[in-house]
């Protein structure tokens, strides 16, 4: 689910007539995979908005909240290290960019229907 999102996102900001700041704004985003992404006023100035008409743009041309979209980002990232690596739950909880594991195993859950731990199993 997690991947068909972002990959909808993705193809949404490439079709043409797409906002070429929004796009550069995701690409960074998907870059680091959501984690030690810029806070939302950093991206937005960064592109050259203000951080209200960023996150109207953001959504309007992503169907995602930037917020939302920085999540399947880091979660994408948890995916990949708990298929790919030996790393702790704690260990990949740090590096797909989530501040706790308990945080990270209630999102994870809610968008898998399984724990960290269950899923690597």
């Amino acid at each position: 689910m997690v991947v068909r999102k972002l990959a909808a996102a993705y193809y949404r900001i490439n079709l043409p007539g797409a906002d070429d700041r929004i796009r550069a704004a995701a690409e960074r985003i998907g870059r680091f995979n959501g984690c030690g992404a810029d806070t939302i006023e950093q991206l937005a100035a960064s592109v050259g908005l203000s951080a209200s008409r960023f996150a109207h743009l953001f959504r309007e041309q992503i169907g995602l909240t930037p917020a939302q979209f920085v999540k399947l980002a880091k979660l994408r990232e948890a995916v990949r290290l708990l298929k790919h690596t030996n790393l702790s739950v704690k260990e990949v909880t740090a590096r797909a960019g989530f501040r706790n594991s308990s945080h990270f195993s209630r999102t994870f859950k809610s968008e898998f229907s399984v724990t960290p731990a269950e899923f690597r199993h």
